[in-house]
């Protein structure tokens, strides 16, 4: 069986289409890019005090990451981060069990909220 010869229209054709296939793959892969911090939403991580420690220094260091914010707060108050999303605080602790909660919200109104447990012992 001898298949066609390849005309100029059809080879026209075929390049059209290979360039429309492009084109919207280029467009579909802008539009996740355009739209990540949309579908990921607002995120935060306590790096430091570890859930449930005790400490024996009332004064506590707070460290964490978070990203696609715009505003995050420490026990309700405003706290601020660096520009990789860095924040590090100071917090002074009363003696016995205290919950630290480091809230973060995006453009979108969405919220995300981690609780940090820490036990001040009492000094000798």
């Amino acid at each position: 069986m001898k298949l066609p010869k390849m005309t100029r229209n059809n080879y026209r054709n075929r390049i059209g289409f290979t360039i429309a296939c492009i084109c919207g793959l280029v467009v579909i892969a802008y539009g996740y890019f355009a739209s990540r911090y949309l579908l990921e939403g607002p995120q935060v991580e306590v790096l430091s005090p570890a859930n449930g420690i005790s400490v024996s220094d009332s004064l506590l260091t707070i460290k964490g990451v978070a990203k696609n914010i715009s505003y995050i707060s420490l026990n309700d108050k405003q706290i601020y981060v660096d520009r990789d999303g860095n924040f590090n605080e100071k917090l002074l602790l009363y003696p016995g069990y205290t919950i630290i909660k480091v809230k973060v919200k995006d453009r979108f109104g969405r919220v995300v909220e981690k609780n940090t447990e820490v036990v001040l012992s009492a000094s000798s």
